[in-house]
């Protein structure tokens, strides 16, 4: 028997799959195939509903409904026969609920599921997963406990999972076992070092840019050109404050002796949002004078204009930094929150520490 590739659309893994080996079944979904990525395939799964692969107006590929005429004589599964498809093939739902265990629980919520258990039922034991990095909220939130399920089955039966591309989603602390109830001040220290450096670089950014935009304001300068670059600044700017915030919390806690509960992180980043917004309204006042002056220098051509512009802009800067920073905070406190509610989960959840609380 074969080793089976089953390959999703999602860019990060899917250019993994074995394309050229041959020792490999390839199955992929949807209007998959008619993609230059796909380098070659075996079969294909389409198993929406006619109104949907039939659509002129499919927002994947329009010719979608073209291909699915043509004969290739490759396998497309579909829910029902459909005399139009020529390489159409009615998926074998009923029988895989008969003959897989946990099949007839019906949890079925994607497309890999259906090709998970379609590769048991027809007795592969080699499966290696590409491109399934299910990673969108909205569409993919239900879809993917589904497919960790089907995962499962398939080790259960004693298949083996030869690439898991989203290893990502079977990994973790384990319950009970490897959870704290504190961050370790090393993973503090490691948020740290990855900010330093992250920050150099995005000041660097910042000085550039600044020394392109104080050109742009001199006497001899442009105001077209010095809105323009205003804009990228205040991009800059931002992004290099957020980055320095997030250090100043990642030190701080790094540096400390004393347990820090939970709610320090979240009194710390409901005050750091506080702040935020408060600046960003001065800030926003600061833009618009000058923008005001901007206009007047634009129009006159006035060298008072031109200074009091700069002299705005720097006021707008300082205040868009320190809101920033804030914001940094903010983001970094909001992490180590999401990194400590994990732990805590892991550790037996509200039961542990309603236990080491006393309660």
């Amino acid at each position: 028997m074969k080793k089976l590739a089953i390959v999703g659309t999602h860019p990060r893994t899917r250019e993994n799959a074995p394309w050229y080996d041959p020792n490999f079944d390839i199955w992929v979904f949807n209007e998959s195939p008619q993609n230059e990525w796909v380098k070659r395939w075996d079969v294909d799964f389409q198993l929406h509903k006619p109104e949907v692969y039939t659509s002129r107006n499919n927002f994947v590929r329009a010719d979608h409904w073209d291909w699915l005429q043509e004969r290739r004589g490759k396998p497309i599964y579909m829910q029902e026969m459909d005399e139009r498809v020529p390489d159409c093939v009615k998926y074998p739902l009923d029988e895989i609920i008969a003959s897989l265990p946990g099949a007839h629980l019906r949890w079925w919520k994607s497309s890999p599921a259906y090709a998970i258990a379609l590769a048991l039922h027809q007795g592969y034991r080699e499966i290696a997963l590409y491109g399934l990095d299910m990673s969108s909220g909205t569409e993919y939130g239900y879809q993917l406990p589904n497919f960790q399920y089907w995962v499962g089955v398939a080790l259960g039966m004693g298949a083996t999972i030869l690439e898991l591309s989203n290893e990502q989603y079977f990994t973790g602390a384990l319950y009970a076992y490897e959870g704290e109830i504190q961050i370790p001040r090393s993973y503090f220290a490691e948020r740290a070092e990855l900010h330093r450096p992250a920050l150099k670089s995005a000041r660097w950014e910042v000085s550039k840019m600044q020394d392109r935009f104080k050109e742009a304001t001199g006497i001899a300068g442009s105001p077209a050109k010095a809105s323009q670059l205003l804009s990228q600044l205040e991009d800059l700017v931002l992004a290099a404050a957020q980055i320095s915030g997030a250090l100043v919390s990642s030190e701080e806690y790094a540096g400390r002796d004393d347990p820090i509960p939970r709610q320090e992180f979240e009194r710390a980043a409901a005050t750091a949002q506080r702040d935020t917004e408060q600046k960003r309204k001065d800030g926003w006042v600061a833009h618009g004078e000058a923008q005001y002056v901007w206009n007047a220098w634009n129009q006159s051509g006035s060298d008072a204009a031109r200074k009091q512009f700069i002299e705005f802009v720097t006021k707008a800067l300082n205040l868009l930094d320190e809101a920033g920073v804030r914001m940094g905070v903010y983001l970094e406190n909001i992490e180590y929150l999401k990194q400590v509610d994990e732990l805590i989960t892991a550790a037996g959840g509200e039961r542990t520490v309603k236990a080491l609380e006393g309660s």
